[in-house]
């Protein structure tokens, strides 16, 4: 096993260190499979991972959406789906079980107590399909300070589940989540998202809202606009978030990336000053 645990290996290194260590196991004669384990502080696990299968790795070790230590581990969900859908001639997951990978990630996600602050969650209005799905691995919780666009039409827009007093480890039932249509309905019984508030499409200056007819349409990124209007709910109904959103513009941060009052933040190249052409 070739371990790059402080993360700091690019993916060509990665690439000639395991040819050199499968060229020597095949020189002396041992048969026993490389295997690759990596970390991402250089945000190049997953790439470091695949280049190590290129150059004859037959293990990878990972973790699922690459929680992990520091900033994480290869997350395997992009592992498999890479060597499943891009890559000829590897058979993942026993050729079989692709399709639930999304539905593990989010599982997983669910599970280990991610926490959500400043996000706009918009729902495009699915048939029944709530917005929120909250669940914990404890009894605490600090999701809060987010926007949310429910699906019109459906019932069970915010579904909560919290473990039972004394239980640990056991198999949650329907009964065992608690469901609500309104997010007030949902803040009053469990104490959670105290300060998150509904919001609609007219918090934006200029978007207009996915067509649910159409689930799977592709919009491009330079058609958006995520500017927020002013005195819009979104705006300044955040919370600060240290080394992200300190200098915001108002009585608190907004919600969502865009800082009303702010220029939009720059992503890519200092150099690229243009509305990139691409699709």
């Amino acid at each position: 096993m070739l371990c790059d645990t402080n993360g700091g290996s690019l993916p060509s290194k990665i690439r000639a260190g395991v040819e050199a260590v499968v060229e020597r196991l095949a020189a002396v004669g041992k048969g026993t499979g490389t295997g690759i384990h990596t970390h991402n502080d250089c945000d190049l696990a997953v790439a470091n991972s695949l280049a190590a299968i290129v150059a004859g790795a037959a293990h990878v070790q990972g973790t699922i959406n690459g929680l992990g230590e520091r900033c994480g581990n290869a997350d395997l969900v992009s592992v498999i789906a890479n060597l499943a859908l891009k890559k000829k001639g590897y058979e993942v997951l026993g050729g079989k079980g692709i399709e639930h990978l999304t539905e593990l990630s989010r599982y997983v996600y669910e599970v280990a107590n991610m926490h959500f602050r400043n996000n706009l969650f918009l729902g495009r209005d699915t048939p029944g399909r709530g917005i929120l799905t909250l669940a914990n691995s404890t009894a605490h919780n600090t999701t809060d300070y987010n926007g949310y666009h429910p699906n019109r039409g459906v019932q069970e827009q915010y579904r909560y589940f919290k473990p039972k007093s004394g239980t640990n480890v056991y198999e949650p039932k329907r009964e065992d989540w608690q469901i609500f249509s309104t997010l007030k309905e949902f803040q009053a019984a469990t104490g959670q998202e105290t300060h998150s508030v509904e919001v609609d499409f007219d918090i934006f200056e200029k978007l207009s809202p996915p067509d649910h007819a159409n689930r799977y349409a592709v919009y491009h990124a330079m058609d958006l606009n995520f500017t927020l209007k002013v005195n819009s709910k979104a705006v300044d109904a955040g919370v600060v978030i240290p080394t992200v959103n300190e200098d915001f513009a108002g009585r608190a941060p907004d919600l969502g990336a865009m800082e009303s009052g702010k220029p939009a933040p720059h992503y890519g190249p200092r150099w690229l000053t243009w509305q990139p052409f691409y699709r």
